[in-house]
């Protein structure tokens, strides 16, 4: 049984309270966010009241089209703003991030919805939607990290992969130890503090993780060929005794 509460306005006037207290603090400490904090509140009200008329619309419809097309505006909602995130933008990345947040968003939702719960019917969007919405939202989240922290460990390590491009190495061998720092920030518990390199251990000291070296880098250091000996009856200078 589906049950709607209806809750009165003083009710989310009270919410307010909340917004007030960090109002304060702002003002008490001269942090100089008191305008911000006054338009973002007034911005969140308007699109909540703009999201509750879009929802109940889409719930009266009771069909699948109005409910992956919102699932389709939160994919592009978010891939444009883990994008705008970026410091620097790259040609392609945003259709490059579209096409990730879809397939990871879309496969998670589908798992979700079908095998773990059994959405019946498929599209209702008194599941889908709000499922989506956490899942397209954690998604962006760990997509903005992953691209901050490739572009920072990039522009840190500038020489070690010029250097390794210049060895020989291909493209995917010399950023792998970029690709594997920003995996390792995305994938990242939320709930856990992010520190660069540098993981607590049980003492309370700390452990320093060490750049991994490209696997043909590697090889390379851990087996050196031999140096190449010259002729017999020849010295260094390659004249004869």
């Amino acid at each position: 049984m589906t049950e709607v509460l209806d809750i009165a306005p003083w009710r989310l006037a009270a919410a307010l309270l909340l917004i007030a207290v960090v109002f304060v603090l702002s003002f008490r400490e001269r942090l100089g966010l008191e305008r911000s904090l006054l338009m973002a509140t007034v911005r969140t009200f308007l699109q909540l009241f703009l999201v509750g008329y879009v929802l109940r619309a889409i719930f009266a419809l009771e069909h699948w089209a109005p409910v992956l097309g919102a699932v389709a505006v939160m994919v592009l909602v978010a891939t444009h703003t883990a994008v705008s995130r970026l410091k620097r933008r790259v040609a392609g990345i945003t259709a490059f991030a579209a096409i990730a947040l879809t397939a990871g968003s879309g496969l998670t939702l589908v798992f979700v919805t079908e095998v773990v719960i059994g959405v019946r019917p498929w599209f209702d969007p008194q599941y889908v939607i709000p499922i989506a919405g956490m899942i397209v939202g954690n998604a962006m989240n760990g997509a903005a990290l992953a691209g901050e922290r490739f572009q920072a460990e990039l522009k840190n390590r500038v020489p070690e992969v010029e250097t390794l491009l210049a060895l020989g190495f291909p493209a995917p061998e010399a950023l792998a130890g970029l690709r594997q720092e920003a995996i390792r920030a995305a994938l990242i518990p939320r709930g856990r503090p992010v520190s660069d390199r540098c993981d607590a251990d049980a003492h309370g000291g700390g452990r320093v993780h060490e750049r991994p070296l490209p696997r043909a880098a590697r090889a390379a250091v851990l087996h050196p060929r031999p140096p190449t000996a010259p002729p017999p009856g020849r010295g260094l200078s390659g004249r004869g005794r």
